[in-house]
């Protein structure tokens, strides 16, 4: 009987665990230069192969580019500075349609913008592994 309830115990687990893990909506075909994807918590760089799932970002560089290939069938290609944010709930069209330039802002290109989102990350992680000492870091006040 316990040997069952072992077996069965082990059964949900693993099935629970699968339940959780997002579902692939595609694949990364190629990439040219750089091509950053991030989910909201990391940030990396995309490589042929590299999982694509909703709420994927992707942004190209200015010497960037990506073929995107999805389930559906589907194939997205990112020209250089383009953007594009995946939702599981996107038909092609739609894909197609989200596709958007980066838009240049005074000297800022998306090259600055990988680096000031890659420090953005850095910082936030290091936030939450730096505060070690269990005292409460004071609000900055907007006066």
């Amino acid at each position: 009987m316990m040997h069952r309830l072992l077996v069965l115990g082990l059964a949900f687990a693993a099935t629970g665990s699968l339940a959780q893990s997002p579902a692939a909506l595609g694949k990364v075909a190629e990439v040219e230069g750089v091509v950053t994807v991030s989910d909201g918590a990391t940030l990396t760089t995309a490589k042929p192969g590299t999982v694509i799932q909703s709420g994927d970002r992707f942004l190209t560089a200015s010497s960037g580019a990506a073929r995107l290939t999805f389930e559906n069938g589907c194939v997205v290609s990112l020209k250089p500075n383009e953007t594009l944010t995946v939702s599981s709930n996107m038909t092609c069209q739609e894909l197609l349609a989200a596709v958007q330039p980066v838009a240049a802002v005074a000297g800022v290109t998306s090259n600055t913008l990988l680096l000031v989102g890659a420090a953005g990350t850095a910082a936030a992680v290091a936030g939450r592994q730096g505060n070690s000492s269990g005292i409460a870091a004071a609000p900055i006040s907007s006066q």
